[in-house]
């Protein structure tokens, strides 16, 4: 029964999401909301395109403020991780999202510089990722958050 109310809701917000104009005021809520279920019922694949529409929407937002869009931004890294780390890609795109994207790495290391250990796991699981050992390197350098992960690199 719960799959199925989760089920319709998804479809709802789809609905919704393709019928109303993207300025629309409850729009970036139906993606929230859909990104959510999404990861609830563990579709990575429809998650990560939830993600990247998500991304999408906000770098397009003319009528949030910086700070607002800091604030999804932060709120883009932390749901994003459940998928990136379930994603057969994720960890790649973790990678290339946080580390060499400038306005997510500024978000990081405004709002959220502990998400800096997720990147370093990344880093360190990844075999074909361990070049980008050097720059999660420099980055943590300028960085006073420290944990045993990050310490560890």
């Amino acid at each position: 029964k719960q799959w199925y109310q989760r089920r319709v809701a998804i479809t709802a917000g789809d609905f919704y999401r393709n019928l109303a104009p993207a300025d629309s005021k409850y729009y970036g809520s139906a993606q929230w909301g859909k990104l959510a279920s999404e990861i609830l019922q563990q579709n990575w694949e429809e998650g990560m395109e939830e993600l990247e529409r998500l991304k999408d929407n906000i770098s397009s937002a003319v009528h949030l403020s910086y700070s607002e869009v800091l604030a999804q931004r932060a709120w883009l890294i932390h749901w994003g991780l459940f998928v990136y780390f379930n994603h057969h890609q994720g960890r790649d795109q973790i990678i290339d999202m946080f580390l060499y994207q400038k306005p997510y790495l500024n978000a990081i290391q405004t709002m959220c510089p502990h998400i800096l250990r997720y990147i370093t796991t990344a880093v360190v699981i990844s075999k074909r990722r361990r070049t980008d050992i050097k720059e999660l390197i420099k980055i943590l350098q300028q960085e006073s958050y420290k944990d045993p992960i990050t310490e560890f690199v």
